[in-house]
């Protein structure tokens, strides 16, 4: 099975305004949001999409059945689902192939190879656009020590952004990590208190650190 991807999005939601003044006020307000969300629709129509993927397979990814249709896309967000049309910068014919939202990979050890690499081509060319790290061991936390380019999350994440990864990323904080931190490689279990605290309070710090990085984009 062949699969397409587009970034996920948020569809928009209009407020509802309510007004306890006279019929004739709440009409005249009625009349002004309305003609205000047709000059907004018309607008968005005027425009023409950046990206229109037609004759598409959609799966949406809420467990429905697939549809064939297009997906429309403007501003780096999806405008379209469905029976869409209109004027687009790029128009893409799917050819009846999957389209749907990026797969998610739950357990990846991709910590190290994004910082070399992040176009992470084996997984994009998969579907798979989010990846979760920190299995057992992670990036952090780590002690200070020479050629080290970070010693926590926070560090780690800026590296990531200067590789600018193709997928998003988010980590654990790794118990073997944490483990290691307190007690280096020793083959022993820990003692009760000074160790254990330490664990606690360095695993504290750490899941509060800026452990997720995403982004929109998917490509360098």
């Amino acid at each position: 099975m062949t699969f397409l991807m587009i970034p996920s999005a948020k569809k928009g939601s209009y407020p509802f305004f309510d007004h306890e003044g006279g019929t004739v006020t709440r009409v005249a307000i009625a009349l002004l949001v309305a003609g205000g969300a047709l000059t907004f629709v018309q607008a968005q129509q005027a425009r023409p999409f950046d990206l229109l993927i037609t004759n598409a397979r959609i799966i949406d990814g809420t467990g429905g059945p697939s549809v064939t249709g297009s997906v429309a896309v403007r501003g780096g967000r999806i405008a379209g689902v469905g029976r869409v049309s209109g004027a687009a910068t790029r128009t893409l014919n799917a050819g009846g192939k999957v389209l749907s939202p990026g797969f998610i990979d739950p357990h990846s050890h991709s910590d190290l190879t994004l910082l070399t690499d992040g176009n992470a081509e084996s997984k994009i060319r998969q579907g798979v656009t989010t990846e979760v790290i920190g299995e057992s061991g992670s990036v952090a936390p780590r002690k200070p020590g020479a050629g080290q380019e970070w010693t926590d999350f926070t560090g780690y994440f800026a590296a990531i952004e200067r590789s600018k990864s193709a997928v998003n990323l988010l980590s654990y904080v790794g118990l073997g990590q944490v483990r290691e931190y307190v007690m280096g490689h020793d083959e022993r279990a820990p003692t009760p208190k000074p160790s254990c605290a330490r664990a606690s309070r360095r695993r504290s710090r750490s899941a509060n650190a800026r452990a997720c990085r995403s982004t929109c984009s998917t490509s360098r």
